[in-house]
């Protein structure tokens, strides 16, 4: 699978010792026969993990959570 390459328009890195970073979450949901749940990312033409940047003070669990339920469909 490709990987992600999504802009964060909007969102400010977090500095800590000099360094920036972006809180990111991905959801990977497999289904007991096999199936993985992927979603369209219609700039990039690609099947992707459900997931994307997260808000300023979510924790990575209530991150993954937001990118989840935040998608269409």
């Amino acid at each position: 699978m490709a990987g992600r390459s999504c802009s964060r328009e909007g969102r400010e890195p977090v500095s800590e010792k000099g360094q920036s970073y972006l809180l990111g979450a991905d959801v990977f949901i497999q289904h007991t026969d096999g199936r993985v749940l992927l979603v369209h990312h219609a700039k990039t033409d690609h099947w992707v993990l459900p997931g994307g940047g997260a808000d300023e003070g979510e924790t990575p669990r209530s991150a993954r959570y937001a990118r989840l339920w935040r998608k269409p469909g």
